[in-house]
């Protein structure tokens, strides 16, 4: 049996093309991609790992974090297969990480795929967190935001969004 040969920058990118993926390269080992309207998929090549990560949404500390936090680990066990939700600084993001070594184009696929399609299915629902005020008694508000148009499930211009 042939030894696979080990991916590298280059062969992430023709995984791309032959994806038929919108991409920009931000440097050699490190891109911005679109997937079925989505875009700022970030995947960086980090050898022996590819990471993808995608930011969604921006929270304050306002925000009911508890019931967000609570959510993002609910939809991680029910929804992520290998990837997860996670908060960094006052970030949600969804991330993938993926073995570089024997990576193939099917794998990728389904890694950007699969994190373009949870973070879409459930944009409503993260979004009314930051809807949500918790107050100094510890009870949590509603707050009426006007929203914008829904595309596909997103609300492009929802500012708190950050495809």
């Amino acid at each position: 049996m042939a030894k696979k040969k080990e991916v590298d920058g280059l062969t992430v990118e023709k995984y791309f093309k032959k994806i038929k993926l919108k991409y920009e390269a931000i440097d050699e080992s490190m891109w911005r991609v679109e997937s079925d309207g989505v875009p700022n998929i970030i995947v960086k090549f980090e050898p022996p790992v590819i990471v993808i990560r995608l930011k969604l949404m921006e929270v304050s500390e306002s925000y009911d974090i508890s019931g967000l936090c609570k959510r993002l680990l609910e939809l991680n066990s029910e929804q992520m297969i290998s990837g997860a939700f996670a908060l960094e600084g006052n970030n949600v993001i969804a991330v993938e990480v993926l073995q570089s070594a024997n990576l193939d184009l099917n794998e990728l696929q389904a890694a950007i795929e699969g994190i373009t399609m949870t973070a879409v299915q459930n944009y409503r629902e993260l979004s009314e967190f930051r809807n949500k005020k918790v107050l100094a008694d510890g009870t949590v508000e509603m707050e009426h935001r006007p929203t914008g148009s829904i595309t596909g499930g997103v609300n492009v211009e929802d500012p708190g969004f950050v495809f």
